[in-house]
C-alpha cells in the first residue's frame, strides 16, 4: 500500500532543520530582523526631521548642521549596521534581537570579504524582482542568492 504523507507535498523545507551544528533561520525569523534594521534606519531620519525643522524656524544654520548630521548620521549608522557589525559579529541589530547570525557554510566565521561580497553584490542582485530573497522559502538550505553568491547561511543563535 502507497502511504502519501503531507511532508511529500511541501514546497519548502521545515524552518528549524538542523543543518550542520546549527538550526536553520527559516524566512520569518531573516524578515523580522530586516524589519527590525528598517525600522532603525526609519528612527533616525524621523528623530533628525523633526529637530532639523524646529531649528529652521529657531537658527538657520543649526537646521543645516542638522540636516548634514542627519543624512550623513543616517549613512554611518547604515555602513555600520549593514557592513561593519555583519563583518565582526555576522549580525546586523535586526540579527541580534531576533537570535540569527551570517557564518560560512563551512560553518566558520564570517570575514570583511565575504560580509563585502553578500551585501554589496548579493543583495542587489537578489533584489532583482526580490526573487532572490523569496528564494529562502524552498531552498533545502534556506539560502537565497545573496547567502549563494557569498557561501553563507544564516542561522540560529543558540541562547
Amino acid at each position: 500500500m502507497l502511504s502519501v504523507r503531507p511532508e511529500d507535498f511541501s514546497l519548502a523545507p521545515p524552518t528549524n532543520v538542523l543543518i550542520g551544528p546549527y538550526q536553520q533561520a527559516g524566512f520569518g525569523l531573516r524578515f523580522g530582523a530586516a524589519l527590525f534594521d528598517f525600522s532603525l534606519y526609519l528612527l533616525w531620519f524621523l528623530v533628525w526631521l523633526p529637530i532639523a525643522a524646529f531649528a529652521a524656524n529657531r537658527v538657520p544654520v543649526l537646521a543645516d548642521v542638522c540636516r548634514l548630521l542627519g543624512t550623513y548620521g543616517l549613512g554611518l549608522v547604515f555602513a555600520l549596521n549593514w557592513l561593519v557589525l555583519p563583518a565582526r559579529s555576522g549580525q546586523t541589530i535586526g540579527k541580534w534581537l531576533v537570535g540569527i547570525r551570517i557564518v560560512q557554510t563551512n560553518f566558520g566565521k564570517v570575514n570583511w570579504p565575504t560580509i563585502l561580497k553578500r551585501h554589496l553584490l548579493g543583495y542587489p542582485l537578489s533584489t532583482l524582482f526580490l526573487f532572490g530573497f523569496v528564494w529562502v522559502l524552498w531552498d533545502r538550505r534556506q539560502q537565497s542568492w545573496h547567502d549563494k553568491l557569498a557561501r553563507t547561511l544564516v542561522v540560529r543563535v543558540d541562547l
